[in-house]
């Protein structure tokens, strides 16, 4: 996806007067957008999956519920941009023009993430990794998991900090 938006982008730059920082600055948003977004999808596919459901129906759902979520958080990303744009500052104006374009994109690859999560990456060898005696699956919930997911556990270091101020 960021080499069809680069493509967009160099076609864009011969009607539109882009930044030279444009299109390294689109390039940085959408690799970091498209990370996020699809360590979001691929985290509710092994819940999924933890949770007994068929490979098949956990992606359905991970890009059911997931997808959904990436595709109004990429939207969003490219209306904030959109509306620096408006600010009125003409550099900002250039340089919005090709982010804008890769944020974009990331909600195409939502579709891309699960199915090829599906398969078991195996070493060179081609022998399957065993699991390491005493880690828990992936899904199943520890702790201290649990509190950071819901975000009420403070840590140690947090709470110095905010005994000092």
């Amino acid at each position: 996806s960021l080499s069809i938006s680069n493509s967009l982008t160099a076609l864009a730059e011969r009607v539109v007067n882009i930044g030279t920082l444009g299109p390294l600055l689109g390039t940085m948003m959408g690799l970091g957008v498209g990370i996020d977004y699809s360590l979001f999808v691929v985290s509710r596919y092994r819940q999924n999956l933890a949770a007994r459901m068929e490979p098949r129906a956990a992606a359905g759902r991970a890009i059911g519920t997931a997808g959904s979520a990436v595709l109004f958080a990429g939207s969003t990303v490219c209306l904030a941009l959109c509306g620096l744009a408006l600010i009125g500052i003409p550099y900002i104006g250039q340089l919005v023009a090709a982010p804008v374009a890769r944020p974009g994109a990331p909600p195409d690859q939502r579709g891309v993430a699960p199915p090829s999560s599906r398969r078991r990456l195996r070493p060179p060898g081609g022998q399957r990794v065993e699991p390491t005696p005493g880690r828990q699956r992936a899904g199943v919930m520890c702790r201290g998991s649990q509190s950071a997911r819901s975000g009420t556990r403070k840590s140690s270091t947090t709470r110095t900090i905010i005994r000092i101020t």
